[in-house]
């Protein structure tokens, strides 16, 4: 299926639901795929351009129904909404502290939760001011984006880094996505208790519409009026929609593009890969398995919230470490500083001003991080 993008007034690949009508309760758990409303592959072959956001004649013209939703994606496109939504508050909360000259720091300690659960994570200026956002931030693997969902409305409550008057109900909206992304990932998942929760979520999330930034009916994405509007049909007719992930497939093309890079000649790299994948096939179809190398945890604790702490304190160590660079280079002598960018960065140069060997130092320090 050619369709628009996913902010067009027909962003959603089973139904003919507007954009400002995703928000609207439905008349019952199946409304959407009543005929009236669902999409068919042969209207889309006939109808003209334009018409339900049709871009171009489908390529695969796979039967829409058959296009199952992917609970990974959903996963991550909802928790990107919700994130943003929290940034965008702490970043609302720093400026009105700026004008009323008090002390802000929002956005810094909401960053540092988020960082108490995934190390990993940054945030840094925005470059592009097409998105209207004042920042970007690292991206999270499904496991990471779990973790956050799951521990960051505990760490938030009570610490003074979202508004105190709806605090609650923020942190409500997050409880209420992972009680339905619980039930539509278990291995049993019911959708009529499926169908319920997100209902319970969509109204959660437009409970703040007026309130806060992020929460009108405008916001409500194709991925959450899917969650409301055709998860839950799946889930009736299919059971348990994680046997049609994706995952494994893109998993396969990863190990393909390693075999690439480590395993071939790059003489035939495509014959050099088939043989290597053919080769696991045939040692799993005559029951070979590699042997686990067996371990055996001495402290839980540790694994769950302690290699956190541990990464924490060498990502600051490491911090620290650049910090001293930038308050030490300043007393360094001309002949030191050419010394030291050629040494750490490759950098040789015959210049002898030693300002503008600092400013030499500062780009490539920059281009290093």
């Amino acid at each position: 299926m050619d369709s628009q993008i996913a902010n067009a007034t027909y962003a959603c690949p089973w139904c003919k639901i507007k954009a400002e009508d995703r928000h609207l309760d439905l008349d019952h758990m199946f409304a959407c795929h009543e005929k009236e409303f669902l999409r068919n592959i042969e209207e889309m072959v006939t109808a003209a351009e334009g018409t339900y956001g049709k871009k171009e004649n489908p390529f695969l013209r796979i039967p829409i129904i058959r296009v199952i939703p992917c609970l990974l994606h959903l996963l991550l496109r909802i928790t990107d909404k919700l994130e943003a939504n929290l940034i965008d508050e702490a970043v609302d909360r720093d400026n009105r502290a700026k004008v009323l000259k008090q002390v802000g720091g929002y956005l810094d300690r909401l960053v540092e939760k988020i960082k108490d659960i995934v190390p990993s994570f940054q945030l840094w200026n925005s470059k592009d001011a097409k998105n209207g956002r004042e920042y970007d931030w690292s991206s999270m693997n499904g496991t990471e984006k779990y973790k956050v969902l799951q521990c960051l409305p505990d760490l938030l409550r009570g610490q003074n880094i979202l508004h105190p008057e709806t605090e609650g109900l923020v942190l409500n909206v997050w409880s209420k996505f992972k009680a339905v992304y619980d039930e539509i990932n278990s291995e049993a998942p019911s959708h009529t208790e499926a169908y319920n929760k997100a209902c319970l979520f969509q109204k959660a999330f437009l409970s703040l519409s007026g309130q806060r930034k992020g929460y009108k009916k405008s916001n409500v994405s194709p991925y959450m009026h899917a969650l409301v509007a055709h998860v839950p049909y799946f889930i009736h007719v299919l059971g348990n929609l994680k046997q049609f992930s994706g995952q494994a497939t893109e998993k396969v093309m990863d190990d393909m593009k390693k075999i690439h890079q480590k395993a071939s000649q790059k003489l035939d790299s495509a014959k050099e890969a088939l043989v290597v994948r053919k080769r696991v096939e045939i040692l799993h179809q005559e029951g070979c398995k590699r042997k686990t190398r067996s371990y055996k945890k001495k402290d839980d604790k540790y694994w769950g919230k302690g290699i956190c702490e541990v990464r924490k304190r060498q990502k600051a160590k490491i911090e620290s470490e650049k910090v001293e660079l930038q308050v030490n280079y300043e007393e360094m002598s001309e002949q030191k500083l050419r010394l030291f960018l050629k040494k750490n960065f490759g950098v040789s140069t015959k210049v002898r001003s030693k300002r503008k060997l600092i400013d030499m130092l500062n780009k490539s320090m920059q281009n290093g991080t």
